[in-house]
């Protein structure tokens, strides 16, 4: 796959006058990815980043660095401690890349040539095929982001968990979408998401904040559980076949399920709390069922499960030298 090089006009003729361009070129870059990702939610600014401010960033980095030299001489052989020729300039060089008519008028998809060959961050869903699962009788399938059940019994004795380590989920916030296609029958019972030193079905788990939905006296309920303290609470107005956005948070012994209707998490159908335990927790489940005795049957899936673990920020890291020889890691937009 051929990496993304600058489209320098040739009105651009002097290495120095290409420099001046492609530092500005880096501004405009910049800000236009920046106001992007301030309209998104994490993943899909993650996203972005990756596939569009990625490898333009390191096809500008890549001229910048060939004309530099060209431009300002060899910095090697300057002596140690000196700034680099090009930082007393750096702010006339580079500018305010939207005061500059050379780059203000150019179309960003149109200053590259080439395919983009993103450098891959790290994805902010859970990989589900790295859980371990005891299903003896082949009711769950997995791909990488989505656990589906298919005619999954209450009696069941059916779940899946990941170990993250002793102590790793304190006070956490955690993401996934639910959708329960079917239920069978009034008892029928499927466990989403959940947080635990004790993984297991829900007759057989012992603590823990667990969220799981079941046809009672209504058609569907979700229901934030504490396994430890025994307090729940519950969300009675859902329906079957329909997605929820599900964020379940815990502060302290506060544990909540705030309920969405959209992808974006903005839309808030309900809001489940619950006083829980404040233990550190090692496992997460992804799947569980009731195991407890009946044969009705929930069919569906949970996905997109994001534990705010990969996508906490957005990183612009510099190549050494561009910054007077220092790399720079920013939790902030440049």
């Amino acid at each position: 796959m051929k990496a993304l090089t600058v489209n320098i006009p040739s009105e651009h003729a002097t290495d120095a006058a290409k420099l001046r361009f492609v530092e500005r070129l880096r501004g405009r870059v910049r800000r236009h990815n920046n106001a992007t990702v301030a309209t998104l939610k994490p993943d899909a600014a993650q996203k972005w980043h990756r596939e569009w401010f990625v490898p333009r960033n390191a096809a500008i980095t890549t001229e910048v660095l060939r004309l530099r030299p060209l431009v300002h001489g060899d910095w090697k052989a300057a002596k140690e401690g000196d700034l680099p020729p090009w930082a007393a300039a750096k702010d006339e060089i580079r500018g305010r890349a939207d005061d500059h008519a050379d780059i203000a008028g150019i179309d960003l998809d149109t200053a590259f040539a080439g395919t983009a060959a993103a450098k891959e961050l790290l994805d902010p869903y859970e990989d589900l095929t790295t859980f371990t699962e005891s299903d003896p009788n082949n009711r769950l399938s997995y791909t990488t982001t989505r656990v589906t059940f298919t005619s999954l019994q209450r009696g069941d004795d059916s779940y899946a968990y990941k170990d993250y380590t002793a102590s790793h989920f304190g006070d956490y916030t955690h993401d996934c979408e639910i959708n329960v296609s079917s239920f069978s029958a009034g008892t029928a019972w499927v466990g989403h998401w959940g947080v635990t030193n004790d993984p297991g079905s829900f007759g057989d788990c012992s603590n823990g904040q667990l969220l799981f939905s079941y046809r009672g006296s209504n058609p569907m309920e979700i229901d934030l559980y504490d396994r430890g303290a025994s307090n729940q609470d519950v969300y009675k107005g859902a329906s079957a076949g329909t997605s929820y956005y599900v964020r379940c948070a815990r502060a302290s012994t506060t544990c909540t399920a705030v309920i969405y209707s959209n992808s974006g998490y903005t839309t808030v159908v309900d809001t489940l709390s619950i006083t829980g335990q404040s233990t550190t927790w090692r496992y997460a489940m992804c799947a569980f069922t009731r195991d407890s005795s009946g044969t009705a049957t929930a069919s569906g899936y949970t996905q997109n499960f994001d534990f705010h673990e990969a996508a906490g920020y957005i990183a612009y890291p510099y190549p050494r030298g561009l910054h007077g020889g220092a790399s720079v890691m920013s939790g902030g937009m440049q």
